[in-house]
């Protein structure tokens, strides 16, 4: 009730006070708009940035990988930079595809000391390098122009430079090669293990334990291999070999090795002296992935495969697909190739899958050089910076 006793001089300054405040805040706020405004400008621009850098990492990434993977396989650099042009189109930064320039690219080589080190490249123009960085650039020089700013910045900038770079790796390898040579592989490629008659090819009175016969899915498979030897030598990966075989029973016929002439020799004593057997892939699998995983020579940073090969159906030991899932449960890339049409290709397309690797089949010796050759090309890259 004391506000209708208030004087009219009280009420009239009470009023001045209340508009006096309101006046302060409508100051106040048109003082602080400018800087809010900044503060968004800022904030909307940095999130920009941000996204505009992990897709220009992302797209650097994926070119230098594919660029990599390339020039591994054909050893030609304008070959390479097209394959990671095609990856920086697919994979655009702030809407538009970076444009890569040859000088963007360098080769080298990446080395570590420990498996607890990290890859140190050094440039290099040497025909052995095993690494590869791509430097890649979004500003006022670089054909892909600069990113540009949402909101220009105080002294009137409205893009920014920005640069990215990523080199990829091949990785060091040991590799187990785990070869049939089981009764089948006497026969040649394209006639049907008879286990009744002799191979179509095999000289008068031929008989198991005498030298492999001419034209037989053995003596295509050693050609093969040295195909494969070849290919890994003319490589810049760090590989060693281990062969392992089977028939009715499983062994290690050569440990891991850089020198690949020690492996295709291991080969010999079953071609002068050619034995019948059974198809025992589980245990040949095993075999070769206990050699690569507790042999003293088995490298603890180096990836781990294993390849495959059968011209039939395992028809002894272990199922391989049971094999294939303890050996890639435990970090081992299983590469499988399937020689002659009575070998189980389903299976060991499985066997493939499960271990991370890929399937080949291959009908005759021609298709079976080529299937090794594109497998010694398709060892794993490593992002390593």
């Amino acid at each position: 009730m004391s506000g209708f006793n208030q004087s009219p001089q009280t009420r009239q300054t009470e009023l001045l006070y209340r508009n006096s405040r309101r006046g302060a805040v409508l100051v106040l706020f048109v003082i602080l708009l400018p800087v809010m405004l900044i503060l968004a400008g800022f904030a909307i621009n940095w999130a920009h940035l941000q996204l505009v850098q992990t897709e220009m990492q992302v797209a650097t990434d994926a070119s230098v990988r594919a660029a990599s993977r390339v020039h591994i396989q054909t050893r030609q650099m304008s070959q390479a930079i097209d394959a990671a042009q095609s990856l920086a189109n697919k994979n655009l930064v702030a809407g538009q595809p970076l444009r890569l320039r040859a000088s963007d690219f360098e080769l080298g080589r990446s080395a570590r000391a420990r498996v607890d080190r990290r890859y140190d490249f050094r440039k290099s123009d040497s025909n052995r390098s095993n690494a590869m960085r791509l430097t890649v650039e979004k500003s006022q020089n670089s054909p892909s122009g600069p990113v540009n700013l949402i909101f220009p910045m105080l002294q009137g900038q409205q893009t920014v430079n920005m640069q990215r770079s990523a080199t990829a790796t091949q990785l060091e390898l040991d590799i187990a090669l785990v070869i049939d040579r089981s009764g089948s592989m006497a026969f040649a490629a394209d006639e049907v293990a008879d286990p009744v008659r002799m191979p179509r090819n095999a000289p008068i009175g031929w008989f198991f334990g005498d030298p492999a016969p001419p034209m037989s899915r053995w003596l295509d498979t050693v050609a093969a291999v040295r195909v494969f030897l070849d290919e890994l030598a003319a490589s810049s990966h760090r590989e060693q070999v281990a062969l392992a075989s089977y028939s009715t029973d499983a062994l290690l016929d050569y440990q891991l090795t850089e020198d690949y002439g020690d492996v295709f020799r291991a080969l010999r004593p079953y071609t002068l002296n050619f034995e019948s057997g059974a198809t025992n892939i589980g245990d040949g699998m095993r075999v070769g992935y206990n050699h690569l995983i507790e042999s003293p020579r088995s490298r603890p940073w180096a990836s781990k495969i294993i390849v495959v090969l059968t011209d039939g159906i395992y028809n002894v030991g272990p199922n391989p697909i049971g094999v294939a899932r303890d050996i890639a449960g435990n970090g081992v890339m299983i590469f499988t190739v399937t020689f002659a049409d009575e070998a189980n290709q389903t299976d060991m397309e499985e066997v493939a899958r499960i271990g991370g690797g890929l399937h080949f089949h291959a009908r005759s010796a021609r298709d079976l050089e080529r299937v090794f050759r594109e497998i010694a090309k398709m060892m794993p890259t490593l992002l390593s910076q």
